[in-house]
């Protein structure tokens, strides 16, 4: 976690700080005289990982470029389809996944009849999106359901919030934030790191930001982009679970339904992988499938990208190669024991996955 409105004061020393409350998470950057505090609330202790200004700031410059360029060129959704066009025993239109939409219209979404969004992102990409979104979207929202997960990290509950009244609003939105910063950088240290590692950590921690920053990033490089899906699929279980009983809920009704996040590579990809290996599909589509992401030249991770992982080998995490996937499929298998197995994980048990199997499936042989 990281914070994000500083305060300015004087100082004269020039060695970055980092601090830990109970209550809050103070960072404080001593440089060119000037005093840095920024603040998380927070009930417990979190890590902040406090980066150099210097590196910050150029990689903010390099990917909002390469993100900027991305969104301008899009003149229709985002790296879509639909997953029928990869699995022949789904039915056409029922299900597609994508790259965000709101910045384009909605009569891509009108064509293909969709009912149901299932948006993958967090609420830092949510507000930024919202605010650029295209009237048409606003206008064709009815309601809005938000996926919570309660203090005690297990307890969940949806709160849905009324959108338009208009007579053409029939969609209804479903935000369910699979990258949890918190959640990601702690099991990322505690579940992935050795524990030579860990002791680093806890040392620079308390004296010495840069080489905490430095550690840290040279870690997740190290890991790649399968080492971060597998920290996804082990800290996002009830996310995922929640996604799947909402298209559950949406096939069974017989009602289309796209989900998507910033570029509809990782979390979507991750999503995606599941559904098509619950309807069938043989591993080489699977990855073929994933593989179709690999040509947008842009990071999206929740906007950790930008900031406390902004030091990311890009390179690495905006491609989406086979072997990743590969990979990935292979960390399913030796842990959950298969993709069918990590939605058990995840709580959408064997009944669900029959229910959802058979309200998907091809009403008729394909010709």
């Amino acid at each position: 976690m990281v914070a994000l409105c500083p305060a300015v004061a004087v100082s004269t020393s020039t060695r970055p700080v980092v601090r830990q409350s109970r209550s809050l998470c103070l960072r404080d950057d001593r440089v060119e005289g000037q005093f840095y505090r920024q603040r998380c609330p927070s009930r417990a202790p979190v890590l902040v990982l406090a980066k150099p200004r210097k590196m910050r700031q150029w990689a903010l410059t390099r990917s909002t470029a390469s993100e900027a360029s991305v969104q301008e060129e899009a003149t229709e959704i985002v790296n879509s389809r639909d997953l029928a066009s990869v699995c022949p025993s789904i039915q056409p239109g029922l299900l597609m996944r994508s790259g965000c939409p709101f910045r384009t219209t909605k009569d891509a979404a009108l064509e293909r009849n969709i009912k149901n969004l299932i948006d993958l992102r967090n609420p830092e990409e949510w507000s930024k999106d919202d605010k650029a979104a295209h009237t048409s979207w606003k206008e064709a929202i009815s309601s809005e359901r938000i996926f919570q997960r309660l203090d005690d990290g297990k307890s969940v509950r949806w709160e849905t919030v009324e959108r338009s009244s208009a007579p053409e609003a029939s969609i209804q939105l479903h935000r369910i934030s699979v990258l949890d910063r918190n959640r990601f950088q702690k099991h990322l240290i505690y579940n992935k790191m050795d524990v030579f590692t860990i002791m680093k950590v806890a040392w620079f921690k308390c004296f010495d930001s840069h080489s905490l920053y430095n550690t840290i990033i040279g870690k997740v490089n190290e890991r790649g982009l399968d080492g971060m899906y597998e920290v996804l699929l082990d800290t996002a279980a009830p996310e995922f679970g929640a996604a799947l009983n909402v298209i559950l809920e949406a096939a069974e009704a017989g009602k289309p339904t796209l989900f998507f996040c910033k570029l509809g590579k990782d979390r979507t990809g991750l999503l995606g992988a599941m559904l098509l290996g619950l309807m069938g599909a043989d591993e080489k589509s699977i990855i073929d499938d994933y593989a179709l992401s690999d040509t947008y030249g842009a990071v999206a991770l929740g906007g950790m990208e930008k900031k406390e992982l902004a030091g990311l080998d890009r390179s690495i995490f905006q491609r989406a190669p086979p072997e990743v996937m590969e990979k990935t499929l292979e960390y399913c298998k030796m842990r959950y024991d298969s993709l069918q197995g990590y939605m058990e994980f995840c709580g959408f048990g064997l009944e669900k996955q029959a229910r959802l199997r058979a309200a998907l499936s091809r009403k008729e042989a394909p010709a």
